[in-house]
């Protein structure tokens, strides 16, 4: 199979109604999206961890399940977010 580059491309892309250039810019967006880089900042924590001047963090397993199992508590007044609110003011 032959290799077809940009120029041969982009030329039968003008070649196509706009239907069809509908069809390929949605193709298209799907290939990108696929191939979507590491955030920077991923890409950052990984090096460091690698160097050794990070550690990996773990997710504590005990922390989440106090999340799951917390219930609020009721108050009487008003509520706390508005008191603080006029505290600060």
């Amino acid at each position: 199979m032959a290799r077809t580059n940009i120029t041969q491309v982009l030329a039968e892309g003008d070649a196509l109604s706009a239907d069809e250039q509908i069809q390929v810019r949605g193709r298209l967006n799907q290939l990108l999206a696929a191939a979507t880089l590491k955030p920077k900042e991923e890409d950052l924590e990984n090096r460091l961890i690698q160097s050794g001047l990070l550690r990996p963090t773990r997710l504590q397993p005990t922390v989440a399940k106090q999340y799951h199992q917390y219930k609020p508590i009721q108050v009487r007044g008003r509520p706390v977010s508005e008191t603080l609110l006029a505290d600060r003011r």
